[in-house]
Parts: C-alpha cells; sequence; structure tokens
C-alpha cells in the first residue's frame, strides 16, 4: 500500500462516488467529513515509510505504507514530514463540508471540493515538482463550477479567475522547461534573467500579485459567498506552499539580490494597497477579498525573510503558523456572511446596515474573523504578524511603515463594517434568529480564535515546523 493511494486516489474516487450521491445533500456532508476525518486520524497515527503493527493477538497484522507511486511515468511522493500537512489540510476540509450544510451551499460544492483537495495534495507530491503546475491548474478549472455552480451564470469575476491563472500556467511550464537538470547555478547570465523572468510573470499570475490581483475581490462579491471563501483559503495555500518549495530546491535564487528585493517590495505594496482598497469599499464579501490580497502580501514578505542572511532567523515558518488562523477566520466568516446572504439580498452595506440586530451572532463572527485577518490583538492572527512585523522593523525601520498603513486601512474598513451592522434604520428590537446549528458553529469558531490569541503556543510551534518539515525530493 501506498500513501498516495490513501491520501490522493481515495479521496479522489471518494469524490467520484459522492458526485453521483449528490441528490441526497446530508448523506453526501456526513459521509465526506467522516472520511476527511478518518484520512486526517490515519496520516496521524500511520508513519510512512515505516512498519507499523496493528490490532492485538490473536488478531495482528503489520503493514508498510510505502511513499513512492508512479503513475504515467511521473512519481506521486507523500513523505513522512508531510504528515502534519495531511492532518491540517483534511481536518479543515473537513471544517469546510461540515458548514456547507448550515448555509446550504450548493450540492456540488463537497464532491468538487473534495477533487480540488485531492489535486492539491498530488500538486505538492509529485515528482518532477514542477508539474505541480499541471494539477494546480486543472483545480483551478474545478473551481469554477464551485464559484458559478448551474444553473447560474458565470460571474465576470470567475471568468477573469480563469483568464490570468491560466495565462500564468504557461510561463510556469516553460521555466521548468529551461531549468530542467539544473540544480545548481546556470553558468549564463542571459538564462538566468530569462527564467527569472519567466518564474516571475508565473509565480505573479498563480499567486494574484499586483496588478493581477483583480479576480480575487471579484469572485468574493458573488452571490455565494460560501464557496468562494473555500477557493480563495485553498489555492493561495497551495500555490504559497508551491512557491516555497520552489524557492527551497533553487537555491541559486537567493544570490539575485533583485529578485530578494522584488519580492519584498511587491509584498510590501500588496499590504499598502490591499488595507487603502480595503477602507473604501462598501461590500462585506470584497473587504474578505482584500484581506486575502493583504496575507498574499506578508506571505511574500515571509518568504523573503526566510531566504535573507544566515544570522536572520528563518521566517517561513509564519506562514505555515498563519494557515490555521486563516482558515479558522474564513471558515468562520463564510458561514456568517453565508447565512446573512440568505437574509438579505447581497452583502452591500445598505443590504446588511442593522442586521446585528437580527442575526447578532453572525455579526460578531464577521467581525472577529476581519479583526483576526487584520491581526488585532489577543485574536490568532495576532501572533504570527507580530513575529512578521517585528523583524521587518529590525532589518529596516522605513519598510514597518507601508505594513501598519495596510494594516490600518484593513481595521478602518473592520470598525466601518461593524457601524454598518449595528447600525438601525429603524427603531428596531434585538433578537436572535440563528438556528443552533448556526449558532453553535459561530459560537465554537469564534472562541477557537480567541483562544489560539490568548494562547498562541498551542497551535505556533507545531504549526510552524510544517515548513522545516516539507522536505524536497
Amino acid at each position: 500500500m501506498t500513501a498516495p493511494l490513501i491520501w490522493i486516489i481515495l479521496p479522489a474516487m471518494a469524490s467520484a462516488t459522492l458526485y453521483m450521491l449528490r441528490r441526497w445533500k446530508n448523506l453526501v456532508a456526513v459521509a465526506a467529513v467522516l472520511l476527511c476525518i478518518f484520512l486526517a486520524w490515519l496520516a496521524w497515527i500511520l508513519p510512512i515509510g515505516e512498519a507499523v503493527t496493528l490490532g492485538t493477538w490473536p488478531i495482528r497484522t503489520s503493514i508498510k505504507i510505502s511513499e513512492t507511486m508512479f503513475v504515467l511515468g511521473r512519481q506521486l511522493i507523500i513523505q513522512n514530514n508531510m504528515r502534519p500537512l495531511l492532518i491540517l489540510t483534511f481536518l479543515s476540509t473537513g471544517l469546510w463540508f461540515a458548514g456547507s450544510r448550515l448555509i446550504r451551499a450548493d450540492s456540488t460544492f463537497i464532491p468538487l471540493g473534495l477533487s480540488i483537495i485531492a489535486l492539491l495534495i498530488s500538486a505538492l507530491a509529485v515528482f518532477p515538482f514542477l508539474y505541480a503546475a499541471l494539477f494546480i491548474e486543472i483545480a483551478m478549472i474545478l473551481s469554477i463550477p464551485v464559484l458559478s455552480p448551474p444553473p447560474s451564470s458565470e460571474h465576470r469575476g470567475t471568468i477573469r479567475f480563469l483568464v490570468l491563472f491560466t495565462i500564468g500556467f504557461p510561463f510556469i511550464l516553460l521555466s521548468g522547461w529551461r531549468l530542467s537538470g539544473i540544480e545548481a547555478v546556470p553558468g549564463d547570465p542571459a538564462q538566468v534573467m530569462q527564467i527569472t523572468i519567466l518564474l516571475g510573470l508565473g509565480f505573479a499570475f498563480l499567486m494574484a500579485v499586483f496588478p493581477f490581483h483583480t479576480w480575487i475581490p471579484m469572485i468574493s462579491e458573488t452571490g455565494q459567498f460560501f464557496p468562494a471563501a473555500y477557493i480563495l483559503f485553498v489555492l493561495p495555500a497551495a500555490v504559497s506552499i508551491f512557491a516555497h518549495q520552489f524557492l527551497t530546491r533553487y537555491i541559486w535564487i537567493k544570490q539575485i539580490p533583485s529578485v530578494l528585493d522584488g519580492i519584498f517590495y511587491l509584498g510590501a505594496t500588496m499590504v499598502l494597497l490591499s488595507g487603502l482598497w480595503a477602507a473604501f469599499q462598501r461590500h462585506a464579501g470584497r473587504i474578505f477579498g482584500f484581506a486575502v490580497l493583504m496575507e498574499i502580501g506578508f506571505t511574500m514578505i515571509a518568504f523573503r525573510l526566510d531566504m535573507q542572511a544566515p544570522q536572520i532567523p528563518a521566517l517561513s515558518g509564519i506562514f505555515y503558523a498563519s494557515l490555521l488562523p486563516r482558515c479558522l477566520a474564513m471558515l468562520l466568516a463564510s458561514i456568517c456572511l453565508g447565512f446573512i446572504g440568505i437574509n438579505v439580498p447581497n452583502l452591500e452595506f445598505r443590504s446588511i446596515q442593522g442586521i446585528a440586530r437580527q442575526l447578532p451572532l453572525a455579526a460578531i463572527g464577521v467581525l472577529v474573523s476581519l479583526f483576526t485577518l487584520a491581526g488585532f490583538p489577543l485574536t490568532a492572527g495576532f501572533p504570527p504578524h507580530l513575529a512578521l512585523w517585528t523583524t521587518v522593523a529590525q532589518i529596516s525601520s522605513a519598510a514597518i511603515i507601508p505594513l501598519m498603513l495596510g494594516i490600518s486601512g484593513l481595521l478602518f474598513s473592520s470598525f466601518r463594517c461593524m457601524a454598518v451592522l449595528l447600525m438601525s434604520p429603524g427603531d428596531q428590537s434585538w433578537k436572535v434568529s440563528e438556528t443552533r446549528p448556526i449558532a453553535a458553529a459561530i459560537l465554537t469558531l469564534t472562541l477557537a480564535l480567541v483562544l489560539l490569541g490568548i494562547f498562541p503556543n498551542w497551535f505556533i510551534p507545531a504549526m510552524s515546523g510544517i515548513g522545516t518539515l516539507i522536505g524536497v525530493p
């Protein structure tokens, strides 16, 4: 038995089965959640590449999970050090699938979402690893019906998402062709420049780097915020991990100062512009879209600091530590805004004005998730942001200014959103209209974000260690 068979092929086959059973929505949701919990449990108890004994006398068996599986002449390699990432992936996916039934998501969301997860794990496991771009592109194509399920018409944001993502795909493949056989520093400076340009353009499109970012706030204002939030979490996270693997493999990139400075300045620009744009938005979904762009900017800065001089602590762990708060915050926001969207025509400020008097728990969840993404104190997003701000300030005191301005813009939009949610157009009484499952989910996620902010040692050591655990095959 091989690890890719368990954590890639099995979810893909289950996805196809659940798609055929999609008319029974509750059955599909329960089966998908149980499968995700089971796969996370297997990643917890089964070491990869080592023999393990299961059962007790008289029924005992010894099995060994091998790392490699060959598919069409390529290798899928899931090493033992990827188990923490597998646990995080399937547990978070199970939470999203459970939340999809609370806000009545489309019946295709769970089967397609499971396929997307299988493809993204394949992207991180494939060798040669530059074939990951192919799996990410297929995952992007499957994201289109998730964002615009039939019979709804295609939203302009999904079209732009498809176009910009697909444009970046050939650049990654071309750079992989030029990099084939090169592990050390290329000898030709012209070749270095060509490869750098191709890679820069490819990752700029895939990571939605300015000015190729416009699809993120556009899809976040679609009528179905829950699937949009899911895609906005899983795809940028997978592309960022792919980019980190790339930077880890080709060490010669660290020796090009212009590349390192470009990564930092682009990341700082994204943080600044995202915060400023968020401050002037009048749509709750678009505010979260710009918050996602800000997180991408912080990811680029963290990767740049990770490639800094040896005397600076490696900071790739900051990105991995921020994955859990980002996942919980986006899940909480998707449940709250998805439930609010059922009761109002859209998520524009004029439609959700005073909605806190009818749905107070959903309004609280929206604000807590926004404050978490902004790195507000006493939320789970604060410790990773603080570590990043502190290190940037140690390197350059001037570089912290655009970061603080961007964070201030997002916080301003958060307080503005709070004022709109509380502002009643009339003398409306307060009442709690959330159902018990919705209320339980909101309170649980809100409490988790607050507790993880107060006790960051509960998750930071384990999460930040994923960055050093993920090896390069």
